[in-house]
């Protein structure tokens, strides 16, 4: 149930204005996006966007059972918690509605623990391999993270990285941060050469920029950095991002 929800609200919060969810919990913003505010043209429009780019790859073809998995994780629970410290290690293992951890720090010492911990509590460990202290920038740091931490995937700024984990069943995140026109043209560009499962677009309150990334790409979108409210996580989804990445312990309960 809280699935479909989940897809509802990517569905039909474009057509609600972001303040009227403001004093609501995450329970009712779904409850009052489920029951009302529709624009029949304008929603079929973007259903049909929407379930084209979930049921297929970023090549266009059908996705395996794997790769179903994670978007079905991710549609269970929309919020995905990225973890900076040890702290947020621990809670966000505390948490059970959260399905999917990003994992932005750690060093070669003591990662393959920190991902233990993350699947041990029933959740999928995303490892940022370039933040990872002590592995290079040569694809063989991912075959590191697949043999000895035994990690679901990875986040990386770098197509040779994304590639690589492809090649070892990996899921992947490409990370894109847009600072400026020539960064939007380079997502097509980098999108054009590597077939991540996801990109993640920082910083993720620019509405506007993702529902046009959206557009742009046949990649499911994750919208990540200052992220703060319930009304950031409104309008990322609003604008067509499957889910949000944050570092905000409080916005991993909302």
């Amino acid at each position: 149930m809280l699935r479909q929800e989940s897809i509802a609200l990517q569905q039909k919060c474009c057509f609600m204005p972001c303040s009227f969810f403001a004093s609501l919990n995450f329970q009712k913003m779904l409850s009052c996006i489920r029951d009302g505010g529709d624009d029949a043209a304008g929603r079929a429009g973007h259903d049909k966007e929407v379930s084209s780019r979930r049921g297929e790859t970023a090549g266009g073809q059908v996705k395996s059972a794997m790769e179903q998995k994670l978007y079905d994780m991710v549609e269970a629970n929309p919020v995905i918690a990225a973890i900076k410290d040890m702290d947020g290690l621990e809670r966000c293992c505390q948490l059970k509605d959260l399905k999917v951890v990003f994992v932005l720090f750690g060093d070669i010492c003591n990662i393959t623990q920190i991902v233990k911990q993350i699947r041990e509590a029933g959740k999928l460990a995303i490892v940022h391999v370039d933040l990872i202290t002590g592995l290079g920038a040569k694809e063989i740091a991912v075959d590191f993270i697949k043999q000895q931490t035994g990690a679901d995937g990875i986040i990386s700024t770098k197509p040779a990285m994304i590639r690589r984990a492809k090649e070892l069943g990996l899921y992947t995140v490409m990370r894109f941060f847009l600072l400026d026109s020539m960064a939007f043209e380079n997502i097509t560009k980098q999108l054009f050469a590597v077939k991540p499962d996801f990109v993640e677009i920082l910083p993720g309150v620019m509405p506007k920029i993702i529902k046009k990334v959206c557009r742009s790409v046949r990649v499911q979108v994750i919208a990540g950095g200052l992220i703060t409210d319930k009304e950031d996580i409104m309008a990322a989804l609003g604008a067509g991002a499957m889910a949000v990445s944050s570092t905000n312990q409080k916005v991993w309960m909302m």
